[in-house]
């Protein structure tokens, strides 16, 4: 796409914005946009780390614009979750355990099972759910299968509008090896979801670890276990980590990173 947006006509050549998403990516990805990444006007990037990525360093001019998220909304569906949960068939009186994440190794689906196998080893009271899409799917339906943990780890597959789910459930968790800036994250803080995710990328710069979520380090499996079983045996506390989350969230409100990208466009319109 660079290459034939540089190669078309200056009288009608359009300025050309692309946004980095992740600090890392697949490595054909990364060696073609590492040699075609200053064709574009700006990179935007989602998170500072991301703007301290390969990509974003090679690039002419870089910006970094925090994801927004649909704050309002979220904080509405929360507030009659009880109600919109019956839509995702979440078990009533156990404590919903909920990942959003692409069913790909960087993920953490296997420290997600594990971690959810030695909290059923201690208690009984909770289920886990897992939703998204990706070529890892049928592999954690097997292992879940094998494992004989189909009563309480649910696959759900890819969820229309996960972030209504994500407003449904009592906890959220996040195991991902490296992120840029987890969206479903930033949806189950504005919702007020008290939320386990690893410290890596974007991460840190939108929860303080032990006041409006809990971090772990990336790929320690007692860690993610031992966040957890904090939120389920303390739920008083698990609900102050959501209610600060949702109280720090306000500025991930999608309005804001809308208007700066939209005085982006307009600084690069102006320009030409």
């Amino acid at each position: 796409v660079r290459l034939a947006v540089r190669s078309s006509p200056s009288s009608f050549r359009p300025a050309m914005v692309t946004t980095e998403h992740s600090v890392k990516h697949h490595w054909a990805t990364e060696r073609l946009s590492l040699v075609t990444v200053k064709l574009d006007d700006v990179v935007v990037a989602v998170s500072e780390p991301v703007a301290q990525s390969k990509i974003a360093r090679k690039a002419r001019r870089c910006q970094t614009i925090h994801h927004g998220v649909d704050t309002a909304t979220l904080r509405e569906v929360r507030r009659n979750r009880h109600l919109i949960s019956q839509e995702y068939e979440l078990a009533e009186g156990l404590t919903s355990i909920l990942s959003v994440a692409n069913f790909r190794p960087e993920k953490g689906h296997l420290r997600l099972l594990n971690t959810a196998q030695d909290l059923h080893r201690e208690r009984q009271d909770f289920c886990f759910y897992v939703a998204g899409h990706g070529p890892l799917e049928e592999w954690v339906k097997d292992q879940v299968e094998a494992r004989r943990m189909q009563d309480y780890y649910k696959v759900m597959g890819l969820v229309p509008e996960a972030s209504r789910l994500i407003a449904c459930a009592d906890i959220f968790v996040l195991a991902s090896d490296w992120e840029g800036r987890p969206v479903s994250l930033m949806e189950a803080m504005a919702a007020g979801v008290p939320s386990v995710a690893t410290a890596v990328g974007g991460v840190p710069e939108m929860m303080e670890s032990g006041v409006t979520g809990q971090l772990i380090p990336p790929d320690d499996q007692n860690a993610l276990t031992s966040a957890l079983r904090m939120m389920l045996n303390d739920p008083p506390r698990a609900a102050q980590l959501g209610a600060a989350a949702a109280e720090s969230a306000k500025s991930f409100d999608m309005r804001e990173s809308s208007q700066q990208i939209e005085a982006l466009y307009a600084s690069l319109l102006g320009a030409r």
